[in-house]
């Protein structure tokens, strides 16, 4: 069995920014596709509850019902 090791002048930091990166986009590529996800169903149930609002709530939010109308019309993925 071989053994490596650094030799002096190495760019040992080099490397370990190296694996850094890719242990950062190994991440990435298993969790975005949830955030996506949990962002989607933030955005419906935001929605859902944006459609439920009365007159005198949407008034205290600063909102119009024109407003409110152009958000629960979008579709979930659309921000």
């Amino acid at each position: 069995m071989r053994t490596y090791t650094l030799t002096q002048g190495a760019p040992a930091p080099a490397v370990a920014a190296l694996a850094h990166h890719a242990l950062d986009s190994a991440r990435d590529f298993i969790v975005a596709p949830f955030d996506t996800l949990v962002l989607w169903q933030r955005r419906h149930d935001q929605r859902r509850r944006l459609a439920t609002m009365d007159s005198r709530l949407m008034a205290d939010a600063g909102l119009t019902a024109d407003a409110v109308a152009r958000e629960i019309s979008k579709p979930f993925w659309q921000a």
